[in-house]
């Protein structure tokens, strides 16, 4: 498992999500979930699906050391999963932390503070 965190990526393509004046949040919210997904509209390029060119930071941290499967032991065991996706959302959370006010800097866009995993 290795983390990485992509800094920048938001300002490649512009987007459109329904909302006021059109239609209201609630509406868009009962919609969205019928539909399983938030309707959007996204364009790049001249009105195509082709991205802007924009600086990105691509950030590849050290990888998340996964123990060997003990014998008699389930691969896909609550306990583990959990464990190991613990230890990747820290690492995750360590990289986006230590690498984030340097690609702000340097590219000028706006991140979150703070990551969210949701």
């Amino acid at each position: 498992l290795c983390p990485s965190v992509g800094i920048g990526q938001t300002a490649t393509l512009d987007f459109y999500i329904p909302g006021p004046p059109l239609f209201s949040h609630k509406a868009v919210e009962k919609f969205a979930r019928f539909i399983g997904f938030v309707p959007l509209a996204f364009w790049g390029i001249m009105g195509c699906p082709v991205p802007h060119r924009r600086p990105m930071r691509i950030v590849v941290g050290r990888p998340v050391e996964v123990p060997p499967q003990q014998p008699g032991e389930d691969a896909a065991s609550e306990r583990r999963i959990e464990e190991l996706h613990r230890r990747y959302v820290t690492a995750l959370t360590e990289l986006y932390d230590r690498h984030r006010e340097l690609a702000v800097r340097e590219l000028g866009c706006v991140a979150p503070k703070k990551l969210r995993i949701v």
